[in-house]
């Protein structure tokens, strides 16, 4: 793989990792002291990073330098995840991503707070099923 395509994947994953979280560019690059535009850069590889700074956003990231590299085995395509999450199942046999963790997590939570509201529809209409009754 030429540096320039492995800087690029590198740089996809870290701004996946940064969409995930819900945080901004100023956000990330202000917790690691660097600027906007050089963190910029590093997303869209344009910049040869160097070891210490792909360990530290790692670090900041709670992942593996190695996911940056995107190719661990339990690197999930979040499309194909949310597929599996809708047909009602997830099978993997690897630890989530905690970011991935996050996610499904959030997930559950908004799946029953659905049920419950859901729940609650049903149960208001039946009272005005009865009080029509009347």
């Amino acid at each position: 793989m030429q540096t320039e395509e492995l800087q690029k994947k590198i740089g996809g994953e870290i701004k996946k990792l940064r969409i995930i979280n819900e945080w901004t560019q100023e956000q990330v690059a202000e917790q690691l002291y660097i600027c906007r535009d050089a963190y910029g850069d590093i997303e869209r590889g344009k910049t040869d990073i160097c070891l210490s700074r792909l360990a530290q956003i790692a670090d900041f990231y709670h992942v593996d330098v190695t996911f940056l590299f995107g190719s661990s085995p339990c690197t999930t395509n979040y499309t194909q995840y949310n597929s599996h999450v809708k047909n009602g199942y997830y099978q993997n046999h690897c630890q989530l991503h905690p970011a991935e963790e996050k996610l499904q997590h959030e997930l559950e939570k908004a799946q029953l707070t659905v049920e419950h509201l859901t729940q609650k529809v049903e149960d208001k209409q039946k009272i005005i099923d009865v009080l029509e009754a009347k």
